[in-house]
């Protein structure tokens, strides 16, 4: 089915006529059942290697999808990127702490990191009002409460550790991480199928047959280590989650693993040019 994407969800906003796909790689339609006023149709990249490749920063990053997204504006659907590759291991926090507000991993992305790392023409293709929802779980590794879209409600939600905010909302360029949902929209689902993953807990990914079909045909598996998550475990002070092929806990935010940048571009930001592959990565200009 041959579908145009939006920014923002504008027609004045097209950037591609694609194919939306029921299996294998390339571009499918998720439909959030929760939290109320989340529920809009999103646009999702998904299997092992799809063609979402975007140069941004003079490099590789992917499009992670049309995704719903909190805003100042109330929430809208912007585009959202993550980097291809690993800009290394850091510590979530250096003090412990699970709170992304306050987090040394948060003040290096949003100060150093894109001080000297992201130049001035990428730097004005980041969105300056977007909200990042804080929220977290502690109970994750049964079917009741392990599913994708779990994760969706819960990172969108308001359980957190005592006293932990909620929101995070700088008002300007912001960086920060994936979320475990965005791992877990990510999979194509080889031949167990895509909707046996959605209906397994993203804990078991890592069990037969998922860590071959769901794991092994999802972009955002880290080929090696782990991934850091923007989600809190919310029954801890010091604990986050993180990806390897599934999504877990780790009991201590002052341990270095995986980091790869994630941002949602400005709604003035259009593709015009590129094919998504690697070879042919996506071109981004400001309109």
């Amino acid at each position: 089915v041959s579908q145009t994407i939006y920014i923002s969800g504008l027609a004045t906003d097209v950037i591609k006529d694609v194919e939306i796909v029921t299996t294998g790689n390339g571009l499918y339609e998720v439909t959030p059942t929760a939290p109320a006023g989340w529920t809009a149709k999103e646009l999702r990249y998904a299997g092992a290697n799809p063609n979402n490749y975007v140069t941004f920063n003079g490099e590789k990053w992917r499009i992670i999808g049309l995704v719903n997204v909190k805003t100042t504006s109330g929430i809208q659907q912007r585009i959202k990127i993550i980097r291809a590759d690993s800009i290394g291991t850091n510590a979530w926090d250096s003090g412990k702490v699970n709170d992304w507000s306050k987090a040394s991993l948060q003040t290096y992305l949003n100060e150093t990191y894109y001080t000297s790392s992201i130049n001035s023409t990428a730097q004005g293709m980041i969105a300056t009002d977007i909200i990042w929802n804080l929220g977290g779980t502690a109970s994750y590794k049964s079917s009741s409460n392990g599913l994708v879209t779990h994760w969706y409600s819960y990172e969108r939600g308001a359980t957190v550790y005592s006293n932990r905010p909620t929101e995070w909302n700088p008002g300007k360029q912001s960086i920060a991480l994936p979320y475990p949902s965005d791992y877990g929209y990510a999979t194509s689902g080889g031949s167990t199928g895509r909707d046996k993953c959605f209906a397994k807990e993203l804990y078991n990914w890592e069990s037969s047959p998922y860590k071959t079909d769901c794991a092994g045909n999802d972009w955002l598996k880290p080929a090696s280590g782990y991934m850091w998550t923007l989600s809190p475990v919310s029954s801890s002070s010091f604990s986050v989650f993180l990806v390897r092929g599934s999504v877990n806990d780790f009991f201590d935010v002052g341990s270095s693993r995986g980091v790869w940048p994630a941002l949602y571009l400005s709604p003035s930001v259009k593709i015009t040019g590129g094919t998504g592959e690697y070879g042919s990565p996506y071109e981004l200009s400001v309109q």
